[in-house]
């Protein structure tokens, strides 16, 4: 079997999808079939280089304009049975899904982003919201027509909202143990972390102010993005108050394993995987009440799950985990175990298959 893998995401740009994407490549190389990856020209596993530019809206990710002419020719060729386009903002995708419907080669999109909220956090006018939302609502529908299977790794709003059900699928996600593995966690240390970008969708001015609620802690922000400047503007008199910076991929399993608590404000993600990086490290994470983190965090967590609009359900999540921080690092331990990136790989390969 051979599979083009199609991404702008990849390490060591800085989101959970160029994470995902490195896992997957690594573990398919491992497998009983060919993989080229067409990505970005800076990356090792490339096969196809395409060419990128930076992306406007997140400077640390990558943007494709042109499409890469080797695959589309690749495809009309029939050189692959799968095509495996990783969304949203590949955007000459159109020509690849045109590309296999003449080729009859299987087409398979996954889907990392929550568009609509994406949107919301950085336009506030009405009227260019409608039109973004209209954008949205035709691009899941060129999905449902173009796509053999479309997948990701939760069923966030819009997949609800939008997707064709019979083509959906949750695809899994896992996380590597070792890098990032606990240490003993027995006493409380007043040591809160955020990891992740800085900007708006993050919903970062609810984290420092549910942050400045308590007494005696100090929180480590750790990311970099378009809105670092102006927090660390806003909060360069607090001691207690520490901006990182951007910290590479490998080398963030110490900040988690120091800390009390992750503190997550984020309601735009479609799995998030700093949680469970964290919890991995064996630092359980205190998040937002949403549908996905509901979905995926409140039945073996629901003490630690608050109201973002409610100081108090944030306060009193602070202190169900004070009461039980031995218990609860070792509950968040034995979650992640259960996220392997060779079962998440081998779920995805039976996409390609099906």
């Amino acid at each position: 079997m051979r599979v083009a893998f199609c991404t702008e995401y990849l390490l060591p740009q800085i989101n959970g999808i160029a994470v995902r994407c490195d896992e997957y490549i690594r573990y398919l190389s491992q497998e009983d079939l060919k993989v080229d990856v067409y990505g970005p020209d800076d990356h090792r596993h490339v096969t196809s280089k395409i060419h990128t530019i930076t992306n406007y809206w997140n400077k640390g990710n990558r943007l494709t304009i042109f499409p890469n002419i080797k695959l589309i020719w690749n495809i009309l060729s029939r050189k692959y049975d799968t095509v495996h386009v990783v969304l949203p903002l590949f955007l000459w995708f159109p020509f690849i899904a045109l590309a296999a419907k003449i080729s009859g080669t299987k087409l398979v999109l996954s889907n990392h982003v929550n568009l609509t909220y994406y949107n919301k956090s950085y336009y506030k006018n009405r009227f260019i919201n409608l039109f973004l939302l209209s954008i949205t609502y035709l691009y899941y529908k060129f999905q449902n027509l173009a796509a053999d299977i479309i997948m990701a790794p939760s069923n966030f709003e819009e997949t609800k909202k939008y997707l064709n059900p019979k083509k959906f699928k949750i695809i899994k996600s896992g996380i590597d143990t070792n890098k990032f593995f606990p240490l003993e966690k027995k006493v409380a240390t007043k040591n809160i972390v955020y990891v992740g970008r800085i900007a708006p969708e993050k919903n970062l001015d609810s984290l420092f102010q549910l942050f400045l609620k308590l007494e005696g802690y100090t929180l480590t922000i750790i990311g970099d993005g378009p809105e670092l400047k102006r927090f660390q503007e806003t909060y360069k008199d607090n001691k207690n108050i520490h901006f990182l910076g951007f910290i590479e991929h490998d080398k963030l399993a110490p900040y988690y394993q120091a800390a009390d608590f992750h503190l997550v404000t984020s309601l735009s993600e479609t799995f998030g995987f700093t949680l469970l990086e964290s919890m991995s490290c064996g630092t359980p994470v205190l998040y937002p009440e949403c549908g996905v983190f509901k979905s995926l965090y409140r039945d073996e967590f629901p003490d630690l799950m608050y109201d973002i609009k409610n100081e108090n359900s944030f306060l009193k999540a602070v202190n169900s985990l004070n009461e039980n921080l031995e218990t609860l690092s070792q509950k968040s331990v034995e979650y992640a175990k259960n996220h392997s990136w060779k079962a998440a790989t081998q779920d995805l390969m039976k996409s390609y298959l099906r």
